[in-house]
């Protein structure tokens, strides 16, 4: 008993061998430029009608992203600059609040609520990955089929992301003859 009081809790040494061994593999996978280091922020916007509305989501979202071991920070006394962090303006003037996250972790933040979303009639873009079912898309559908015409496109190099955009682009011009807006990163 006494040899784990000198030397600490040995019972972890499992667990800690694991998540150095992870540690190890993602700083390996980085270096050798097969996974990518990010360095993202997310601001989250909360609206409420009332201060005390505005506590009680404050607490449910705090509460929800503590069981994801998320750190949360609240914008008290700085809400203008949370608001202009928060346009669309492409500007973030709230710094130091970046995390470091791979690849992996940022396509988490990717919103996709349906990984089989496909519709009756519209442009092949490609197959399922996971049912290998055909997708197409009509991006000119509406709601309440598709809500806005907002398309995210991601892949690897040569995938096919360029063809992608330039056809919907090309249909787009052709069928509305309206502008669309790429925001590439």
């Amino acid at each position: 008993m006494q040899h784990i009081q000198d030397n600490g809790n040995i019972l972890h040494l499992p667990e800690l061998d694991k998540q150095i061994g992870d540690l190890e593999e993602l700083r390996m996978l980085i270096q050798t430029n097969q996974d990518k280091l990010f360095f993202a922020t997310i601001f989250i916007t909360l609206n409420a009608e009332t201060l005390q509305e505005l506590n009680e989501k404050t607490k449910i979202l705090e509460s929800e992203l503590n069981k994801k071991t998320a750190m949360i920070r609240t914008l008290t006394f700085r809400q203008l600059e949370a608001l202009k962090t928060v346009l669309p303006i492409g500007k973030a003037p709230i710094s130091n609040y970046e995390r470091n996250m791979v690849a992996g972790g940022i396509a988490t933040l990717i919103p996709v609520s349906n990984p089989n979303l496909s519709h009756n009639r519209g442009i092949f873009i490609g197959r399922n990955i996971y049912t290998n079912a055909p997708i197409y898309v009509d991006t000119f559908c509406g709601p309440p089929t598709l809500p806005n015409p907002h398309t995210f496109i991601c892949g690897t190099s040569g995938g096919g992301k360029s063809v992608a955009l330039k056809t919907l682009t090309a249909r787009n011009i052709i069928t509305t003859r309206l502008w669309c807006f790429f925001y590439r990163c």
